[in-house]
């Protein structure tokens, strides 16, 4: 009986670990996104015309 104990609690503690391997890695894989999504964002931004901006109402100086 006492084996099935350790059994079960390994089992759970494996679950959870692979659970939260896996909310981990899904986070950083949005992070990285979000962060692509910026710097495309950043890269069509600074190639648009000072008339293009100021057209959606942003100065070169707003750019990062």
């Amino acid at each position: 009986m006492d084996c099935k104990r350790k059994k079960s609690r390994c089992f759970i503690r494996c679950l959870l670990f692979k659970t939260i391997s896996k909310a981990i890695f899904i986070s950083f894989v949005k992070y990285l996104k979000r962060v692509q999504s910026r710097r495309k964002s950043t890269i069509a931004l600074q190639k648009m015309s000072d008339e293009q901006l100021k057209d959606i109402g942003l100065t070169r100086d707003d750019i990062p």
